[in-house]
């Protein structure tokens, strides 16, 4: 009985590493994006079931450091839905923080860090 236990857990963390719960990819959480200095301006974005290092990557792959990085809002989310509600605003807050230790810990590349907290959309929604 015990190995029967151990094998649904094996197949469990497997479909859920795999992303086989969830669409690959998928943005109804939000999403992280990144740019890198020196590329051509394109942001390169993955879903926010994957990681920060993931958006990194595919930018990094296309220009050079200095890379910003940021959280966008859940897939069909306004910013005022977003304050409106508090499960969607600590999902959101919950990437921010993602991507600002990503760069700040895993990274540790002060220019990226600077980039990230000075520029991008995570900072400077308007109202409308």
């Amino acid at each position: 009985m015990k190995s029967v236990g151990v094998a649904v857990a094996a197949l469990a963390l497997g479909a859920t590493v795999a992303g086989c719960l969830w669409k690959f990819g998928d943005d109804s959480l939000g999403r992280f994006c990144a740019v890198p200095a020196g590329g051509d301006g394109k942001e390169y974005c993955v879903g926010a079931n994957q990681s920060p290092a993931d958006a990194w990557a595919q930018a990094e792959a296309h220009g050079e450091l200095p890379i910003a990085m940021w959280a966008d809002l859940p897939r069909d989310a306004s910013m005022r839905g977003v304050a409106e509600s508090e499960d969607t605003l600590k999902i959101w807050l919950g990437n921010v923080d993602k991507v600002i230790s990503y760069v700040r810990d895993e990274q540790r590349n002060a220019e990226s860090y600077g980039a990230t907290l000075n520029g991008s959309s995570a900072f400077c929604w308007r109202w409308p």
